[in-house]
């Protein structure tokens, strides 16, 4: 792995909100979860959700469809 991308991919997960988006997907498994499913888990509006899963996403931890 690259050193680079592995600290991306930690700075990312040292948000809290982050980490709980991340800890959430992983106990659904490999077919992950749809956003609402998610939100109405972590109770977050949907707003900070889509910026928490833009990081995320940039961080290349999770992919969306």
């Amino acid at each position: 792995m690259d050193t680079e991308q592995a600290a991306k991919q930690l700075e990312a997960l040292v948000n809290p909100t982050r980490l709980a988006i991340f800890r959430d997907l992983v106990q659904t498994g490999g077919d992950g979860s749809p956003v609402g499913e998610i939100r109405d888990n972590l109770e977050i509006p949907a707003s900070t959700l889509s910026h928490h899963i833009s990081k995320l996403v940039h961080a290349g931890l999770i992919t969306q469809e």
